[in-house]
């Protein structure tokens, strides 16, 4: 069998399962090559010492195919923040395209690094396009793209490290470390002294094949107090083969409560980070900066800080997932305004939903400070914390086996007792960094109009500007209730684009491919019937 490396890039339609008959030594070799290329073997039953050979199914994962770029570029806080000379905003800012004749509004304030989503663009692998050099080197991202996928899917990331449009003189390598993910090898686990990294020029293939479901994070890990800290950190997550509307593979279903299915509505992603102006200046001004004087300055959700954490997102990317910096700029007037200077920053960080509805909040960390966020008014459940399920039924301890109690050097395979639920329901959720939380808000209340709800770090001493009640930098966004069906439903077009795309297939656990929707045209749905109400994770629908 053979795979078109084209394919293997893009993630073409699988290739369909296969049977053939092989001896025990070759099966041995295929199991130790399949392991170490994330192959996805389904084993017949079968008996050594009676069985010559034994039966092999297999069939290869879908491919879920990023392409990211690491540079360096400027982005913007808020125009209302108070400066703090000479680090903010920097002298060497430069235009942002907007003309207002207000330098706050007209230019970039802060200098960062950072990675870039150039999926679209399909570069050549090797050597590093000429177009991103051209087009994408020195514009920077922060927060880093949203990644996901799924369980059972094949998660390629190729990253292309475009040096530094700034600082020339830098020839920092960057890697991905996917923080807190367990299902990956230590060739492709980022750091740097047990893997490899990318120097400026030159290129890299992770490859993945995510097992457990939940919130992660990733970011280099070359220099990382440096580059997390100057924007090279961001959010992944992955979903369970259980289907896409699903945070957990739980024994619930669609007619379960939603605390123990840990089904959902609609799903929003809140990655945490904070800015530290001194270590921007320096970096931009060539001067040293001593780390351990950090003091975040403002407190960032999704790369912004309030209140520019509720303008809507850039435009969508080809694939349909909002927040492509380089699609064309949405608004008019003020919103324009807004939208040219926060370009690259392209997440929204605004909830929103009807009532009735379940809304998953993923809220991942990779700043330095603790935060405690509140959220008055709205029912809220904790239903995973660092990519683990919560509720009742998890797994034991020990899920394969247990020691007998007799002899302790005996493992018995029996399997250990499940866990019970721990979930919480509150208005409040504390996090650390490198932590994440998965939380459940509903069901949202009935309302007759749009109502608005904050969801901030109750810490008050996070806030700058004249008028701190305003929260100029602060960690703050909202949820936005509207009543049942006050919410557009995505166009044909929309439900086209996802379900034709990498998100349409999974394998199921005994290699099998399983579809993740039902139905076809306007009538399509989830795979457990449910309606698709959202088609991309964080996309903003306009209210009727």
């Amino acid at each position: 069998m053979t795979v078109d490396p084209q394919d293997a890039v893009t993630g073409s339609e699988p290739i369909n399962r296969f049977s053939i008959r092989i001896s025990r030594r070759t099966m041995i070799k295929s199991m130790v090559s399949a392991a170490a290329a994330g192959g996805v073997l389904a084993l017949g039953r079968g008996n050594w010492k009676s069985s010559p050979a034994l039966q092999l199914d297999a069939n290869t994962p879908p491919v879920k195919a990023y392409t990211l770029a690491g540079t360096d570029g400027w982005v913007s806080m808020p125009v209302g923040a108070n400066a703090m000379p000479p680090y903010f905003p920097d002298s060497l800012a430069p235009a942002n395209g907007n003309h207002t004749t207000d330098l706050r509004k007209d230019l970039f304030t802060t200098y960062a690094f950072g990675f870039r989503n150039v999926t679209a663009y399909n570069p050549q692998l090797s050597p590093t396009s000429r177009f991103l050099v051209d087009n994408v080197k020195n514009h920077v991202q922060i927060s880093a793209p949203l990644i996901y996928a799924q369980a059972g899917q094949d998660l390629r990331l190729t990253l292309f490290n475009l040096g530094m449009g700034n600082r020339p003189d830098l020839f920092d390598s960057h890697t991905i470390h996917f923080h807190g993910f367990a299902n990956q090898i230590a060739y492709f686990d980022g750091v740097p002294d047990a893997s490899l990294s990318v120097p400026p020029g030159q290129s890299l293939h992770y490859r993945y094949l995510p097992v457990d479901a939940g919130t992660y994070m990733y970011h280099c890990h070359v220099e990382d107090v440096e580059h997390v800290q100057m924007g090279m950190n961001g959010m992944v997550f992955i979903a369970p083969r259980k289907g896409l509307n699903y945070a957990y593979d739980t024994a619930g279903d669609a007619t379960t409560p939603n605390e123990q299915s840990s089904r959902f509505d609609r799903q929003f992603s809140i990655h945490l980070s904070e800015i530290f102006p001194q270590g921007h200046f320096g970096d931009a001004h060539i001067q040293d900066t001593d780390w351990t004087d950090f003091t975040g300055y403002f407190r960032l959700m999704n790369g912004r800080a309030w209140p520019d954490t509720i303008a809507p997102h850039a435009g969508d990317y080809p694939t349909g997932a909002p927040g492509d910096p380089d699609a064309a700029l949405i608004g008019t007037g003020d919103a324009l305004v807004d939208a040219t200077r926060l370009r690259y920053q392209p997440l929204s960080s605004l909830i929103q939903g009807e009532a009735g509805e379940y809304l998953l909040v993923r809220v991942s960390h990779l700043g330095y400070e603790q935060h405690s966020l509140v959220l008055p008014g709205l029912p809220m459940t904790i239903i995973g914390q660092d990519a683990k399920f919560l509720g009742a039924g998890r797994d034991g301890y020990y899920p394969d086996y247990q020691y007998a109690q007799n002899d302790p050097l005996k493992p018995q395979r029996v399997p250990d007792a499940p866990r019970g639920n721990v979930q919480t329901q509150t208005n409040r959720v504390d996090i650390g960094p490198g932590e994440s939380r998965d939380l459940l808000i509903g069901p949202l209340p009935a309302v007759t109009q749009k109502t608005v709800f904050p969801f901030y770090d109750r810490e008050f001493g996070y806030l700058n500007g004249p008028d701190t009640t305003a929260g100029y930098g602060g960690m703050r966004t909202e949820v936005h209730v509207y009543p049942a069906g006050g919410l557009q439903r995505p166009t044909a077009a929309e439900l086209d684009q996802l379900t034709s795309g990498p998100d349409a297939k999974t394998l199921d656990l005994q290699g099998n491919s399983v579809s993740n929707f039902i139905g076809s045209g306007a009538a399509v749905k989830y795979r457990d019937g449910s309606d698709i109400r959202q088609t991309f994770p964080g996309k903003l629908y306009q209210a009727k």
